[in-house]
């Protein structure tokens, strides 16, 4: 008896698994560590700074009275960056919410929930990017300097840095992680070290080439075979 060849397929269910699958990788290791605050007070925020003075090996006379004053504030400097406001608006409609989509309880939430964490992705890459701050002048809105701005080893003209805090070039390298050795990464941390000191934990913010790089510091790679 022959086979037949094509077959009315009109009443067959769609095979549609009941989860909802998100491919898009969200980690924000920066917007998950650093502190929070609730309210502030202005669009431009400001903060300050001060360093102490060199060491001193000069020693005092017996019996000398004091003959100058040193200013304790004269390192004293003040930094700023505007707030940034973010927004994801979503509508879903009441027929769309009434429904029962495949592995979506409420469309609501899903879009709330979803959107929040597109917020915190963008909020994630600014920080860590090279955009500068912009004041908001009705045309423009108001943007945040983001990190990658402010580590400058040399004078800023836009937005500077004041000159005594700004990043030590030697704690700055600009190495492709695919030439990055072990050698350079312990450069960074001697000079961080420095100028900061080492009773503390650091936090290392890297991407994937970083990442990779960094784990080939911990084995020896040899011939083919021999490693």
């Amino acid at each position: 008896m022959p086979l037949a060849t094509s077959y009315n397929t009109a009443g067959d269910r769609e095979d549609l698994t009941d989860f909802l699958t998100i491919l898009e990788p969200e980690d924000c290791p920066k917007i998950s560590t650093f502190a929070k605050t609730t309210k502030v007070s202005n669009t431009f925020q400001t903060w300050q700074a001060d360093t102490l003075a060199p060491v001193d090996f000069g020693g005092v006379l017996e019996g000398q009275d004091v003959q100058a004053f040193n200013n304790e504030t004269a390192n004293r400097a003040r930094f700023g960056n505007y707030v940034q406001m973010y927004r994801r608006p979503w509508m879903v409609s009441r027929l769309q919410e009434a429904s029962d989509p495949a592995g979506v309880s409420s469309e609501v939430a899903n879009a709330k929930i979803k959107a929040m964490r597109e917020l915190k992705r963008s909020m994630e890459a600014a920080v860590g990017s090279d955009n500068d701050m912009q004041a908001d002048n009705g045309m423009v809105p108001f943007k945040t300097r983001g990190l990658g701005s402010f580590i400058s080893a040399t004078a800023q003209s836009t937005n500077p840095v004041p000159t005594a805090f700004l990043t030590p070039a030697a704690s700055i390298n600009s190495t492709a992680g695919a030439s990055l050795t072990e050698s350079l990464f312990n450069d960074v941390f001697q000079s961080i070290f420095q100028v900061n000191g080492g009773r503390r934990n650091y936090t290392l913010f890297a991407g994937p080439s970083l990442k990779r790089a960094i784990s080939k510091f911990q084995r020896v790679e040899g011939a083919s075979g021999t490693t």
